[in-house]
């Protein structure tokens, strides 16, 4: 009877030992990973167990709620690095080490943009915090960040002494793609009371965007590089179409309100472009991808600030130095008339190196003109080929040790020869003996002919960057070779001669003009 009474109590205490055990449980707060981590090797220690890590790795990771009945270390460790960035790798019974996944650069997006005030000026020294992470930048000179993060979605808060903060919800990060946030601060004379404007990232950019358009002192329209890239562009003359108001034309002019090329000036980062031709300005806007182009502002009135060659509007191209990320583009394009490609096409004899826009010299004019050549008089028949279009773009950027010290380059090449025909179904200088309507008979439509164009285009772009805390160094170069030979050649009567329709005469108009 003892013997089983001794059984009976022994049973009955192993019962509540276990029971015991089984209660226990063992939990840990939302906590950064950092200091679970640190956490957890305390108790490991204890244990007789080691865990190394590198801090670095485990910066800007949360690390949720853990309750679990386990004790075993290696438990802990995988419940607390699922679903992050991070994995362990187990050395021996005794010994782990914390590391980033295989693929976790592939789960790494970022977060780049521009912080400006209400009237498009750029603001220095701004903060951009990333709430939950804590993590955050500061905007350089020119009042641009870029901040990489996880993927994820994010609370982004934007704030400058003397300016009304902003907190942007819903900042989405997409693997290995950049998210653009633009935001335009409206400042405040309020210092008591904290003022907070919560928006959504597309109403904020499109808000600022319109804010900095319609504050400006002058008239002006803005063209954010984001608004370029959605509408899907590819050259500068087909974003300045989305400007209202303003017409491209093929001939790389623009007409702006119904007033002609003649008076619209043409600035590259605020620098003039020089112009051969006085009576009609142009520039080769399909020399620069949409890739190098950070803002098109058309001015529409006059400031003390603007070219004295100002006469309807400016066009301002800003071209970026510091790409926001590394990236390679190579566009090829073929453009085909069924009226004229591969038509017979007249030209006076082309130089050998025409089709790159750099001259041979073989047009030069002799010593004598004893000595011209009479095949600088003589027209030759060519194939009207394809227009073609080629363009290559690289930009590669690199954080320093400091995070706020960044360098960057922009490079661009760009080809374009174009190759068309024109029919000119009826000319005359004047109707000055006519008093009825013209009618199109084949008797009002004797003058007649053809234009012929080449025209080549070449050009390249280097920029570059490098900043600094709260200072910016930029340089910038452009160097464009144009070549354009247009050929008019028109049949036409003498209508002072008598039986005038056996009186056929031919002019020609050719000025084929290099410029750089």
């Amino acid at each position: 009877m003892p013997r089983t009474f001794h059984k009976i109590i022994v049973t009955i205490l192993g019962l509540l030992f276990v029971g015991n055990t089984l209660a226990q449980t063992v939990s840990f707060p939302n906590e950064t990973m950092l200091s679970r981590i640190k956490n957890i090797a305390e108790i490991a220690r204890e244990d007789g167990k080691s865990i190394t890590y590198e801090s670095r790795f485990l910066q800007g990771i949360t690390a949720h709620p853990l309750k679990t009945s386990s004790t075993d270390i290696e438990t802990w460790l995988r419940l607390s690095l699922e679903n992050t960035s991070l994995t362990y790798c187990k050395i021996n019974s005794s010994r782990f080490v914390i590391m980033r996944r295989a693929d976790e650069k592939l789960s790494v997006g970022n977060l780049s943009g521009k912080i400006t005030d209400a009237y498009g000026v750029p603001l220095a020294g701004a903060t951009v915090w990333v709430q939950g992470v804590q993590k955050g930048t500061m905007t350089g000179l020119d009042g641009d960040y870029s901040l990489p993060l996880s993927v994820g979605s994010f609370e982004v808060e934007i704030r400058f002494l003397g300016y009304e903060p902003i907190q942007v919800t819903s900042v989405e990060i997409g693997a290995k793609q950049t998210t653009r946030l633009d935001v335009a601060l409206k400042e405040t004379n309020v210092s008591l009371n904290e003022i907070v404007v919560v928006q959504t990232p597309p109403e904020s950019t499109i808000i600022g965007a319109l804010r900095a358009q319609r504050n400006t002192p002058y008239v002006s329209a803005i063209l954010a590089s984001q608004e370029m890239e959605r509408s899907a562009v590819g050259t500068v003359r087909e974003a300045l179409q989305l400007i209202p108001g303003v017409a491209a034309n093929e001939n790389n002019g623009i007409i702006v309100r119904g007033v002609g090329g003649r008076w619209n000036e043409f600035a590259l980062d605020g620098i003039s472009l020089p112009n051969y031709d006085p009576s009609y300005r142009i520039f080769s806007f399909d020399l620069l991808p949409i890739s190098l182009v950070d803002n098109i502002r058309l001015l529409k009135s006059a400031t003390p600030d603007v070219s004295m060659n100002f006469g309807s509007t400016m066009t301002d191209i800003v071209t970026k130095d510091i790409p926001e990320q590394n990236f390679v583009q190579l566009k090829a394009g073929f453009q085909l008339n069924t009226q004229s490609t591969f038509q017979n096409q007249r030209a006076r004899k082309r130089g050998k190196w025409d089709f790159i826009g750099v001259d041979d010299r073989s047009r030069e004019a002799p010593e004598s003109i004893a000595h011209i050549p009479a095949e600088h008089f003589r027209f030759y028949d060519y194939k009207t080929l394809p227009s073609q279009q080629y363009s290559l773009t690289i930009g590669r950027t690199r954080t320093l040790a400091d995070k706020g010290n960044r360098m960057g380059i922009l490079f661009s090449f760009s080809y374009q020869n174009t190759q068309q025909q024109s029919v000119i179904e009826h000319t005359e200088r004047g109707r000055w003996k006519s008093i009825g309507q013209y009618t199109g008979s084949v008797s009002e439509s004797r003058n007649s002919g053809y234009t012929y164009g080449y025209n080549t285009v070449a050009g390249g772009m280097l920029n570059t960057g490098w900043q600094f805390d709260k200072n910016r160094i930029s340089l910038r170069n452009i160097l464009t070779r144009n070549f354009e030979n247009d050929l008019t050649e028109i049949s036409q009567h003498l209508e002072d001669i008598p039986d005038n329709n056996k009186n056929l005469s031919r002019q020609f108009f050719n000025y084929p003009t290099f410029s750089t």
